[in-house]
């Protein structure tokens, strides 16, 4: 995964055609205010996971990741109602790909190789969430039109 398109993904919203203007709009007016109440996060990555169709890093607490998809779950809710918002939550499992798989494989000598590696852990602050335009472009995703929704503040800072 190329280090400009390293992320991790909070919520889709919709396909772009399918999503009007005035939605969009509405929906990042929200969600700027909902994560404006929400505290910046620390998390710590460390450990490789194979994913059915990745190879990741999970950030640690969990937690600290799902209270800011709750935050934006709840801005999509609070134009569109709880029953309309996209993709489940209780499915949701955050993760920062590193690799995808895009050929059917074995996934034992992958798993095999992850276990001689050691990354040394890192820690960031989450202090931001960007909604973006989202598209796959041979077998890789890339994305613009990044619009940035900042965190409040976490007491420290």
């Amino acid at each position: 995964m190329p280090r400009p398109w390293l992320h991790v993904t909070m919520q889709g919203v919709g396909f772009v055609d399918e999503v009007s203007t005035a939605d969009t709009t509405a929906i990042s007016e929200s969600v700027r205010r909902r994560l404006a109440g929400v505290p910046w996060q620390v998390v710590k990555f460390h450990r490789l996971t194979a994913r059915q169709q990745a190879i990741a890093l999970c950030p640690t607490p969990t937690s600290a990741v799902c209270s800011i998809r709750d935050a934006v779950r709840e801005g999509i809710s609070d134009v569109w109602g709880v029953c309309q918002v996209p993709e489940r939550s209780e499915s949701y499992s955050p993760h920062l790909t590193v690799a995808y798989v895009n050929t059917p494989m074995s996934s034992v000598p992958v798993v095999k190789l992850m276990e001689t590696v050691d990354p040394s852990p890192v820690e960031i602050a989450i202090r931001s969430v960007s909604l973006i335009r989202l598209r796959r472009v041979e077998r890789s995703y890339t994305w613009d039109g990044a619009e940035q929704f900042n965190l409040g503040s976490n007491g420290s800072g």
